[in-house]
């Protein structure tokens, strides 16, 4: 019980990192931390989830990006966020870094499992990430095809 309370401590102070005024190497670091963090509690980030949707719709350097994207399937979102989560994914896909799309294509592809709008959009994503010039996005939209 104490180890759970002494990491939700610590998450907060990564939490207040990661919205905060930091250096952006704080930032990315307080964001990886915390994406390790939300996959054993998940409902960290649920109860943070309009913050958190806020930063996947805001520009971000692609450091924090693809971690905040690495999150959203973590969260339940209501049928009323779906559809900011999904232009905040679909922006992801459309970015430069192709880490950012990677991760972006597998949110989405988890998101999928939960029905529209995101099983039509995850489709639709793999069959343009197919063709990307990126290799690594072409390799993840090919294992993801296949899964």
């Amino acid at each position: 019980m104490r180890a759970a309370l002494e990491g939700a401590a610590c998450a907060e102070v990564l939490w207040q990192g990661l919205l905060g005024p930091a250096e952006p190497v704080v930032r990315m670091r307080c964001a990886d931390a915390l994406e390790k963090f939300s996959r054993l509690q998940p409902a960290f980030i649920d109860a943070r989830r309009a913050a958190l949707l806020q930063l996947a719709q805001t520009p971000q350097p692609k450091e924090v990006r693809w971690h905040l994207m690495q999150m959203l399937p973590r969260v339940n979102w209501s049928p009323l966020e779906c559809a900011r989560v999904l232009a905040a994914i679909r922006s992801a896909l459309r970015d430069g870094s192709a880490i950012v799309q990677v991760n972006a294509l597998q949110a989405l592809h988890e998101l999928a499992s939960r029905g529209e709008p995101f099983a039509s959009a995850s489709g639709e994503a793999l069959r343009v990430a197919l063709g990307a010039s990126q290799a690594s996005v072409r390799a993840r939209a090919a294992r993801l095809a296949g899964s």
